[in-house]
Protein backbone atom coordinates (compact mmCIF):
# COMPACT_ATOMS: atom_id res chain seq x y z
CA UNK A 1 0.00 0.00 0.00
CA UNK A 2 1.35 3.51 -1.11
CA UNK A 3 1.02 6.33 1.13
CA UNK A 4 -0.78 7.97 -1.68
CA UNK A 5 -3.60 5.69 -1.11
CA UNK A 6 -4.43 6.77 2.21
CA UNK A 7 -7.17 9.57 1.92
CA UNK A 8 -10.39 9.95 3.77
CA UNK A 9 -12.11 10.38 7.24
CA UNK A 10 -12.56 8.16 9.75
CA UNK A 11 -15.42 9.14 13.09
CA UNK A 12 -13.33 7.10 15.70
CA UNK A 13 -15.12 6.58 18.73
CA UNK A 14 -11.97 7.64 21.37
CA UNK A 15 -12.11 5.70 24.64
CA UNK A 16 -11.46 7.31 27.83
CA UNK A 17 -8.08 7.41 29.39
CA UNK A 18 -6.32 8.83 26.32
CA UNK A 19 -5.33 12.07 24.71
CA UNK A 20 -7.01 12.83 21.50
CA UNK A 21 -3.40 13.20 20.22
CA UNK A 22 -2.50 9.68 21.28
CA UNK A 23 -5.80 8.01 19.80
CA UNK A 24 -4.50 10.21 16.27
CA UNK A 25 -0.99 8.63 16.50
CA UNK A 26 -2.72 4.41 17.21
CA UNK A 27 -4.96 5.49 13.78
CA UNK A 28 -1.59 6.29 12.15
CA UNK A 29 0.04 3.76 13.25
CA UNK A 30 -2.36 1.20 11.62
CA UNK A 31 -2.18 3.49 8.41
CA UNK A 32 1.36 3.07 7.89
CA UNK A 33 2.20 6.54 9.37
CA UNK A 34 0.48 8.56 6.69
CA UNK A 35 -0.48 12.62 7.42
CA UNK A 36 -3.48 12.63 9.58
CA UNK A 37 -4.86 15.44 11.94
CA UNK A 38 -8.17 15.25 13.85
CA UNK A 39 -10.55 18.24 14.66
CA UNK A 40 -11.98 18.75 18.17
CA UNK A 41 -9.77 17.90 21.23
CA UNK A 42 -11.47 15.56 23.60
CA UNK A 43 -9.96 15.83 27.19
CA UNK A 44 -8.75 12.21 28.11
CA UNK A 45 -11.55 11.81 30.53
CA UNK A 46 -13.64 12.29 27.80
CA UNK A 47 -15.09 9.84 24.88
CA UNK A 48 -16.81 9.64 21.78
CA UNK A 49 -17.10 11.55 18.40
CA UNK A 50 -13.65 12.27 16.97
CA UNK A 51 -13.33 13.07 13.59
CA UNK A 52 -9.56 12.20 11.73
CA UNK A 53 -8.12 13.14 8.58
CA UNK A 54 -6.20 10.95 6.27
CA UNK A 55 -3.48 11.75 3.76
CA UNK A 56 -5.36 14.51 1.58
CA UNK A 57 -8.40 14.64 3.68
CA UNK A 58 -6.11 16.59 6.08
CA UNK A 59 -6.42 19.83 3.92
CA UNK A 60 -10.43 19.82 4.69
CA UNK A 61 -10.42 19.96 8.65
CA UNK A 62 -10.30 23.69 8.58
CA UNK A 63 -14.02 23.14 6.84
CA UNK A 64 -15.14 21.29 10.21
CA UNK A 65 -13.57 23.84 13.31
CA UNK A 66 -16.88 25.51 13.24
CA UNK A 67 -19.45 22.99 13.06
CA UNK A 68 -21.64 22.68 16.35
CA UNK A 69 -20.83 19.74 18.88
CA UNK A 70 -23.36 17.37 20.73
CA UNK A 71 -22.45 16.08 24.07
CA UNK A 72 -23.83 13.82 26.97
CA UNK A 73 -22.45 14.65 30.62
CA UNK A 74 -22.78 14.60 33.88
CA UNK A 75 -22.33 16.90 36.63
CA UNK A 76 -21.63 15.75 40.15
CA UNK A 77 -22.87 18.85 42.32
CA UNK A 78 -21.32 19.84 45.76
CA UNK A 79 -17.46 19.18 44.60
CA UNK A 80 -15.02 21.69 42.90
CA UNK A 81 -11.68 20.65 41.26
CA UNK A 82 -8.51 22.05 39.72
CA UNK A 83 -9.64 21.38 36.66
CA UNK A 84 -13.13 21.23 36.47
CA UNK A 85 -13.16 17.42 36.39
CA UNK A 86 -12.35 14.21 38.22
CA UNK A 87 -9.02 14.56 36.55
CA UNK A 88 -7.68 17.40 39.04
CA UNK A 89 -7.25 17.95 42.35
CA UNK A 90 -10.49 18.40 44.68
CA UNK A 91 -10.32 21.66 46.42
CA UNK A 92 -13.80 22.12 48.09
CA UNK A 93 -16.48 19.98 48.99
CA UNK A 94 -19.50 21.70 50.56
CA UNK A 95 -22.47 19.13 49.96
CA UNK A 96 -25.60 21.34 48.59
CA UNK A 97 -27.19 19.35 46.49
CA UNK A 98 -29.49 21.75 43.90
CA UNK A 99 -33.08 19.97 43.63
CA UNK A 100 -34.36 19.00 39.84
CA UNK A 101 -36.65 22.26 39.78
CA UNK A 102 -33.65 24.32 40.96
CA UNK A 103 -31.70 22.45 37.75
CA UNK A 104 -34.30 23.14 35.76
CA UNK A 105 -35.06 26.51 36.17
CA UNK A 106 -31.03 27.41 36.70
CA UNK A 107 -29.77 25.49 32.72
CA UNK A 108 -32.86 27.41 31.11
CA UNK A 109 -30.89 30.73 32.01
CA UNK A 110 -27.69 29.00 29.34
CA UNK A 111 -29.68 28.46 26.58
CA UNK A 112 -29.05 30.89 23.15
CA UNK A 113 -25.78 33.55 23.78
CA UNK A 114 -24.18 32.56 26.68
CA UNK A 115 -20.49 33.92 27.60
CA UNK A 116 -18.03 32.33 28.86
CA UNK A 117 -14.35 32.08 30.60
CA UNK A 118 -12.58 29.25 28.48
CA UNK A 119 -11.25 26.77 31.61
CA UNK A 120 -7.55 27.47 32.70
CA UNK A 121 -6.96 23.84 32.28
CA UNK A 122 -8.14 23.65 28.48
CA UNK A 123 -6.74 23.93 25.89
CA UNK A 124 -7.35 27.11 24.58
CA UNK A 125 -3.73 29.62 23.12
CA UNK A 126 -2.70 32.22 25.33
CA UNK A 127 0.54 33.90 23.92
CA UNK A 128 0.87 30.73 21.80
CA UNK A 129 0.79 28.30 24.46
CA UNK A 130 -2.31 26.25 25.62
CA UNK A 131 -3.91 27.16 28.62
CA UNK A 132 -3.16 24.10 30.83
CA UNK A 133 0.50 24.56 30.36
CA UNK A 134 0.35 27.73 32.19
CA UNK A 135 -2.23 26.48 34.91
CA UNK A 136 0.39 23.45 35.34
CA UNK A 137 2.77 25.66 36.29
CA UNK A 138 0.37 27.71 38.55
CA UNK A 139 1.25 30.99 36.36
CA UNK A 140 -1.77 32.83 36.62
CA UNK A 141 -3.26 33.96 32.92
CA UNK A 142 -6.09 36.10 31.90
CA UNK A 143 -8.82 34.39 29.78
CA UNK A 144 -11.35 36.95 28.52
CA UNK A 145 -15.28 35.81 28.15
CA UNK A 146 -16.24 34.43 25.07
CA UNK A 147 -19.76 34.51 23.30
CA UNK A 148 -20.74 30.90 22.35
CA UNK A 149 -24.42 29.92 21.71
CA UNK A 150 -26.23 26.76 23.17
CA UNK A 151 -29.16 25.78 20.51
CA UNK A 152 -30.31 22.59 23.51
CA UNK A 153 -29.80 22.01 26.91
CA UNK A 154 -31.64 19.19 28.33
CA UNK A 155 -31.78 17.16 31.54
CA UNK A 156 -31.52 13.23 30.56
CA UNK A 157 -31.70 11.97 34.08
CA UNK A 158 -31.06 12.92 38.11
CA UNK A 159 -29.09 10.32 38.58
CA UNK A 160 -29.20 10.53 42.32
CA UNK A 161 -29.33 13.96 45.09
CA UNK A 162 -25.31 14.76 43.89
CA UNK A 163 -25.16 13.61 40.33
CA UNK A 164 -27.25 14.88 37.12
CA UNK A 165 -26.96 13.73 33.57
CA UNK A 166 -27.21 16.40 30.63
CA UNK A 167 -27.63 16.56 27.26
CA UNK A 168 -26.24 19.55 25.08
CA UNK A 169 -25.91 20.70 21.59
CA UNK A 170 -23.39 23.96 21.56
CA UNK A 171 -21.78 25.66 18.87
CA UNK A 172 -17.56 24.89 18.73
CA UNK A 173 -15.28 25.96 21.60
CA UNK A 174 -17.69 25.88 24.24
CA UNK A 175 -15.98 24.63 27.47
CA UNK A 176 -18.46 22.32 29.03
CA UNK A 177 -16.14 22.15 32.66
CA UNK A 178 -16.84 25.98 32.41
CA UNK A 179 -20.44 25.19 31.88
CA UNK A 180 -20.88 22.99 34.49
CA UNK A 181 -18.93 25.39 36.76
CA UNK A 182 -21.10 28.57 36.11
CA UNK A 183 -24.01 26.42 36.37
CA UNK A 184 -23.12 25.35 39.72
CA UNK A 185 -22.34 28.89 40.47
CA UNK A 186 -26.35 30.17 39.79
CA UNK A 187 -26.90 27.28 42.26
CA UNK A 188 -24.67 28.54 44.50
CA UNK A 189 -22.79 25.52 44.90
CA UNK A 190 -19.91 23.69 43.29
CA UNK A 191 -20.15 21.12 40.52
CA UNK A 192 -17.37 19.18 38.16
CA UNK A 193 -17.87 17.08 35.15
CA UNK A 194 -17.56 13.73 36.11
CA UNK A 195 -18.50 12.16 32.75
CA UNK A 196 -18.23 13.54 29.39
CA UNK A 197 -19.25 12.14 25.88
CA UNK A 198 -19.19 13.48 22.55
CA UNK A 199 -22.11 12.16 20.53
CA UNK A 200 -22.30 14.43 17.87
CA UNK A 201 -20.36 17.05 15.01
CA UNK A 202 -22.19 19.02 13.19
CA UNK A 203 -24.50 17.15 10.77
CA UNK A 204 -21.42 14.38 9.91
CA UNK A 205 -22.71 10.50 10.47
CA UNK A 206 -22.99 9.59 14.43
CA UNK A 207 -21.97 5.98 13.18
CA UNK A 208 -18.58 5.75 15.04
CA UNK A 209 -15.72 3.04 14.64
CA UNK A 210 -14.14 1.88 17.88
CA UNK A 211 -10.26 1.68 18.10
CA UNK A 212 -10.12 -1.95 19.24
CA UNK A 213 -12.29 -2.54 16.07
CA UNK A 214 -9.60 -0.48 14.12
CA UNK A 215 -6.64 -2.46 15.59
CA UNK A 216 -8.56 -5.76 15.21
CA UNK A 217 -8.61 -5.05 11.09
CA UNK A 218 -5.57 -6.57 9.44
CA UNK A 219 -6.12 -6.46 5.94
CA UNK A 220 -5.69 -2.97 4.04
CA UNK A 221 -9.35 -3.43 2.00
CA UNK A 222 -10.99 -3.86 4.86
CA UNK A 223 -8.94 -0.68 6.32
CA UNK A 224 -9.36 1.07 3.27
CA UNK A 225 -13.35 0.39 2.78
CA UNK A 226 -13.87 2.13 6.47
CA UNK A 227 -12.53 5.41 5.64
CA UNK A 228 -15.71 7.73 4.75
CA UNK A 229 -14.66 9.77 1.36
CA UNK A 230 -13.43 13.49 1.77
CA UNK A 231 -16.10 14.80 -0.66
CA UNK A 232 -18.65 13.59 2.03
Amino acid sequence: MKENDINGWIFLDKPIGISSNKALQKVRKIFHHCKAGYVGTLDPLASGFLPIALGKSTKTIKYLSNFDKEYIFEVTWGMRSSTGDLEGEIIKINKRYPSLEKIRNAKAKFVGDYYQVPHKFSSKKVNGRKAYEFARKKIQVDLNKEKKNIADLKIISQISNSKTLFYIKCSSGTYIRSLAEDMAKALNTFGVVSSLRRVGFGNLDKKLISLDYLLSLVHIECLLSILKPIDK
